[in-house]
């Protein structure tokens, strides 16, 4: 049987990019974005810089660097991960739903939160009317739109979408 060592490497990155998701998960940041970081160096080894699937680990490394305050760092990620969704011709409504969605983290981090709320409103009718099936992507949408309300001072709507997310 022949083994691709290639095939052994992506897999690695996948591997990284999981652990990150539960330290991140687990509220454990710095260890969270040393395995995002680990996981985009294996990663743009194997697939180049300019791969489309890169921009979930931008993404990713810019959760972790916006909740460490590292605004500008994770602005610059974010930016990154916007540009590489947009080089996947295939991605179709879920990929402009991300990129909407990204766009909304963004004017959220300028302190534009009603254009934010536009963005993830925007994705979130998206995912609904095409991308039904994405439960937890719509639930993580209704759990950001609550985050804006919250912040504005709206408790009531927050926690009804908060509840909805559930």
């Amino acid at each position: 049987m022949h083994i691709d060592p290639n095939h052994h490497r992506i897999d690695f990155g996948d591997f990284l990019e999981f652990m990150g998701n539960i330290h991140f998960s687990k509220g454990e940041i710095d260890e969270a974005l040393q395995s995002f970081q680990d996981a985009l160096r294996s990663r743009q080894v194997d697939l180049g810089e300019d791969h489309p699937e890169l921009a979930n680990t931008f993404r990713n490394i810019g959760d972790c660097l916006s909740d460490e305050g590292k605004t500008e760092e994770a602005i610059a990620h974010f930016e990154e991960a916007i540009r590489l969704k947009t080089l996947d011709p295939e991605g179709g409504d879920e990929r402009d739903a991300d990129v909407l969605t990204i766009q909304g983290i963004l004017h959220n981090l300028h302190g534009k939160q009603r254009d934010g709320l536009e963005c993830y409103e925007k994705a979130l009718q998206l995912m609904v009317t095409r991308v039904a099936h994405k439960k937890e992507r719509i639930a993580y949408l209704l759990h950001l739109i609550g985050c804006v309300y919250l912040m504005s001072g709206e408790h009531k709507k927050a926690m009804k979408l908060f509840e909805e997310s559930l």
